[in-house]
């Protein structure tokens, strides 16, 4: 049975190859990003539960940041030897490392709010700042303006691009 990403593979080779053939098609690619976004208008707030029962809250973090911790040793257990050249070794070894930097620092985060949850109030300033539909609109109107305007400038090079995903996403599967 194949997986989603073999699917998703598949869905990618097949539509770079066809705009790498027949490059006016990139151009006709429509998506309303603003039929996308109607939940973020409602704003949500959940830090004052987080702050008000900070000693339970750090703990758990700290928990999660040690259950991640342990996570990357088991997977260090199975590290690739020094020089190898397997992809599949390689990005074994790089979620190891993302397990290992992002578990030490949910630690520190939990240890900081279990001990001194005052000490974030710059970065909970910073975070706080709401989400709204408009704004969120022009962000992925920008990105998406540039990303067609690179596909109608280069449909080749986007097409390539889309078919070795899907070729690679093909391969890491094994189907």
């Amino acid at each position: 049975m194949p997986t989603i990403s073999f699917i998703i593979g598949l869905l990618l080779l097949s539509t770079g190859i066809l705009t790498v053939l027949h490059p006016v098609l990139a151009g006709r690619f429509l998506l309303s990003v603003w039929n996308m976004l109607p939940g973020l208008n409602a704003y949500y707030r959940i830090e004052r539960y987080y702050y008000r029962h900070h000693r339970l809250s750090g703990l758990l973090t700290v928990a999660g940041g040690l259950a991640l911790l342990y996570v990357s040793a088991i997977m260090a257990m199975n590290l690739a030897q020094p020089g190898s050249q397997n992809i599949e070794a390689i990005i074994r070894d790089a979620g190891t490392i993302l397990f290992l930097l992002c578990g030490l620092l949910i630690s520190i985060f939990g240890l900081t709010v279990f001990i001194r949850p005052s000490a974030l109030k710059p970065i909970e300033s910073w975070a706080n700042q709401p989400v709204t539909r408009e704004r969120a609109y022009e962000f992925f109107v920008k990105i998406k303006k540039f990303i067609r305007q690179f596909i109608i400038s280069f449909p080749r090079v986007a097409g390539l691009f889309a078919a070795l995903t899907g070729l690679v996403l093909i391969c890491l599967t094994g189907n």
